[in-house]
């Protein structure tokens, strides 16, 4: 009886191991794809960082997947993730009100193509800003992640996440970056440490 089980098991392990070969052959995409299928994203994040730097919220809208019912949006600064599109135009009417005017610039991406209809994308977020109720601008570097799908022929965002570092690990780089490298009898500080 043991034995007949672990014939099975094996049985299905290699079938599964077969099933999984034959999938990971058909899966890869040609190396002549990817180069223009990473522009055509990074053009898209592109235009999506000029949108929130123009203030233009309708554009930003036009670059989200508008017949998904529930997109996904975490901002850095939300206290809680949108998943509706009431809660995210009510994000963007906010942001209208109480920004006079931010800078975004996007950088070091990393493209992945899930499959033909959808597609992930990291990369690092920097943003200025001036709120209207304060007297001064701030800034910060943040980490995002993007999902788009294939719509209608268009890629379109279905969700965002903002991923600051941690308090702890923020601070530690503030107090990193505020070291004076002039101390005498001190050796300068080094990337390396």
């Amino acid at each position: 009886m043991i034995s007949l089980a672990i014939r099975l098991m094996v049985g299905a392990l290699s079938l599964t191991a077969a099933n999984t070969c034959s999938i990971v052959e058909a899966a890869p995409l040609q190396e002549d794809k990817m180069a223009p299928f990473e522009t055509e994203i990074i053009s898209i994040m592109s235009h999506v960082a000029s949108d929130w730097n123009a203030n233009n919220y309708d554009g930003l809208k036009a670059h989200w997947d508008q017949t998904d019912s529930a997109p996904i949006y975490l901002a850095e600064e939300a206290d809680q993730i949108m998943t509706s599109w009431p809660q995210v135009e009510n994000y963007w009417s906010a942001s209208e009100k109480w920004i006079d005017w931010i800078h975004v610039e996007y950088s070091n991406y990393d493209v992945k193509r899930v499959d033909e209809l959808n597609a992930m994308v990291t990369f690092d977020l920097r943003f200025d800003l001036k709120l209207n109720d304060r007297p001064r601008r701030i800034g910060g570097d943040n980490r995002a992640v993007v999902s788009l799908r294939r719509v209608d022929g268009d890629w379109k965002i279905h969700a965002w996440v903002e991923a600051p570092l941690s308090a702890m690990s923020y601070v530690r780089k503030l107090y990193e970056m505020n070291v004076r490298d002039d101390l005498p009898g001190r050796p300068p500080t080094t990337s390396d440490e």
